[in-house]
């Protein structure tokens, strides 16, 4: 549910990011991030921080699914989607 209030003005109205390519850099991004906190869970020693680090990995991983689904719906179009 966090991850996708970040992607509600990115991909839904087309406020930050405007090019093809910069949604999918936000895409590749935030896999990357999830990816990144997912191999640090193993080292983390200290609970609050381990829960605080599984959070934003959710967060990134909402983020990617939600921009995903929204690039999918952008590329087929209004016609297609529905």
């Amino acid at each position: 549910m966090g991850g996708t209030a970040p992607n509600y003005h990115t991909f839904a109205r087309c406020r930050f990011f405007r090019s093809p390519l910069q949604k999918t850099s936000y895409i590749a991004v935030s896999m990357i991030v999830c990816g990144l906190l997912m191999c640090s869970l193993p080292f983390v020693h200290d609970f609050g921080l381990l829960a605080a680090l599984r959070i934003a990995q959710y967060v990134a991983l909402g983020s990617f699914i939600t921009a995903d689904a929204s690039m999918l719906v952008y590329t087929m179009g209004p016609v297609v989607s529905r």
